[in-house]
């Protein structure tokens, strides 16, 4: 199995240096506070650059930093892998064939995160047009292509 790494520069160095990613991880799940320190010093201030590059603003930059870390925070309190939903996500698909007209003439699709989107043949007429409309209106003429 592949591990990844984040890269990143800390300028001047942070006692929290010593911890590699894939350990400060671990860490995190285990709800301990030094990891937590440790993962703000390695990536806080690249974040805020980041969002300060974003949004343009300081101000917005930093209350979306603390609602950043807020949230891992919370998420630590619960235990890693409990934030968000925990419910398996069920998409449902149906179609309805029409084996005479050789067609779907409904499509269901129901998804949790989207709602559902149904498409439907409505007001479908199975009675023969009349030949006026294949027949080459007055004024007109058929040409064939060359080719």
């Amino acid at each position: 199995m592949e591990q990844a790494r984040f890269h990143h520069k800390n300028q001047g160095g942070s006692q929290h240096d010593a911890i590699d990613d894939i350990d400060l991880l671990r860490r995190l799940r285990t709800q301990d506070p030094e990891a937590f320190l440790a993962l703000y010093d390695r990536f806080g201030r690249q974040v805020f650059r980041f969002l300060v590059h974003m949004t343009g603003s300081r101000h917005e930059s930093e209350e979306i930093l603390q609602a950043v870390y807020t949230n891992i925070w919370e998420g630590m309190s619960k235990g890693m892998g409990t934030i968000g939903n925990s419910n398996d996500i069920t998409i449902i698909h149906e179609t309805w064939f029409s084996p005479e007209l050789h067609m779907i003439v409904e499509s269901t699709q129901t998804d949790p995160r989207f709602g559902q989107t149904t498409y439907a043949i409505t007001s479908l007429s199975q009675i023969d047009p009349e030949e006026t409309l294949f027949q080459v209106p007055p004024g007109y003429t058929v040409q064939r292509l060359p080719g």
